[in-house]
């Protein structure tokens, strides 16, 4: 197992789910879709601001066993955050020729709009 591998945490991936509201909109709740294996880590740091005051407005940066792309949610499940790309993993993906492979973006931090999260 590489080190990255073995700094992996579980997360959720949300899929929008979409039904009709009859009033010709819709309304959106967040459901389970797949499992992946990510590492999450506030990009940055060592210039002495507390990152507690720029939590929300700090990216996070993420490596992923599987694709991520913009607009993306994940949940990691120890805990529950949440998190939505803001880039495209595609970009970050290791070369071909590679013996390995994982994905890299970057993230923020992202309260989900529908309390139910499945």
């Amino acid at each position: 197992m590489r080190l990255y591998e073995r700094m992996y945490e579980p997360f959720t991936r949300l899929a929008p789910i979409r039904t009709p509201d009859g009033e010709g909109g819709s309304d959106t709740r967040w459901e389970p879709s797949d499992a992946v294996m990510c590492r999450m880590a506030l990009a940055g740091g060592g210039e002495g601001v507390d990152a507690a005051s720029r939590a929300a407005e700090t990216p996070f940066k993420a490596i992923s066993d599987k694709p991520v792309m913009y607009g993306d949610v994940l949940r990691r499940d120890s805990d529950g955050s949440t998190f939505r790309c803001v880039s495209s993993g595609a970009d970050g993906h290791t070369p071909p020729a590679a013996s390995f492979a994982f994905w890299r973006w970057a993230a923020e931090r992202w309260e989900v709009p529908d309390a139910d999260q499945g």
